[in-house]
């Protein structure tokens, strides 16, 4: 068991590393999927995110730990994009799970499990 983990982390550290030589690489590329990803969202969420990134810098906001845990490195949620300040803070897994997004001790359960026969 130990080995799998140190080959995953090893396997993460490699791909880590291939994707931020790429980056070096081809910016143009990465700057175009980049602009195209941003440009898809709808624009109450890129004007929601802006207004957050704004009022931080500007030192209206400040960042907050997250609400569940506590976590110092927090994500910016809106509940509703309207609102663009009325935000809450959660980590990156609790960000992802307020989305819907099983936690990564959750994933087990989405494995194939086999057909119940007919």
């Amino acid at each position: 068991m130990q080995q799998l983990a140190l080959a995953d982390a090893l396997h993460r550290e490699r791909m880590k590393e291939y994707r931020r030589r790429y980056r070096r690489r081809h910016p143009d590329r990465v700057n175009e999927a980049n602009r195209r990803t941003w440009n898809g969202f709808a624009p109450e969420r890129r004007q929601a995110y802006q207004a957050v990134r704004n009022a931080l810098r500007r030192g209206e906001i400040k960042q907050e730990p997250c609400e569940v845990c506590g976590d110092k490195n927090s994500h910016a949620h809106h509940d509703n994009y309207t609102r663009p300040l009325e935000i809450v803070w959660f980590c990156r897994i609790h960000h992802a799970e307020r989305h819907g997004v099983p936690s990564p001790t959750d994933r087990t359960s989405l494995r194939a499990r086999p057909l119940d026969a007919a």
